[in-house]
This record gives C-alpha cells, sequence and structure tokens, in this order.
C-alpha cells in the first residue's frame, strides 16, 4: 500500500462551491460536490471527518503501539484522541 499525502489537510471551498480537502501545499486530496443546500450540514461534517484522517491515523498507530507493549494509554494521548474527536465534530471553528 502506498503511503497517503502526508497532513495536516484542510478544508477550502472552491468558486464554484465545491467542498476541497488539500493538503499544506494546497494539493486537492478530494472533493464533495453539493447538490443539495439542504444536506449542507452533512457535507460538512464529511469533509471534517476527511480532513481529519492523517491526524486520526497518526493517534491510532499510537494507541495500537501501545496497546501492543501491554500499557495502558496515559492522560495525554486521551487527551488528544478527544481533542481529534473534536475537531472532527468541528468543536474548533
Amino acid at each position: 500500500m502506498s503511503k497517503h499525502t502526508p497532513g495536516p489537510w484542510k478544508i477550502r471551498n472552491d468558486i464554484t462551491k465545491d467542498t476541497l480537502i488539500c493538503s499544506e501545499n494546497k494539493t486537492i486530496i478530494c472533493g464533495i460536490h453539493q447538490k443539495n443546500l439542504n444536506i449542507l450540514s452533512e457535507t460538512k461534517a464529511n469533509a471534517q471527518l476527511i480532513a481529519a484522517a492523517p491526524e486520526l491515523l497518526e493517534k491510532l498507530e499510537i494507541v495500537l503501539k501501545h496497546s501492543e507493549e501491554g500499557l495502558l494509554i496515559n492522560g495525554k494521548l486521551a487527551d488528544q484522541i478527544s481533542d481529534i474527536i473534536s475537531k472532527v465534530e468541528g468543536a474548533d471553528e
């Protein structure tokens, strides 16, 4: 499996009102075309989840490593995971 485009990924809107997920160097990761304005909040939530993917993967890999070593998750890692979940839910806007 090839490596994904490094994060962080950011949400951007283009002139066509599509929602784009881009890397720091503005490479487009994916685009979400919005045809139905009645589900705009769903589109936004999907974009937030996609944009958080690299960070989610990184933290989950840490959790996996800790569990393989038989260690409990420390408070700092639990806080980081909580912060990522908040980010996915759009709490940092």
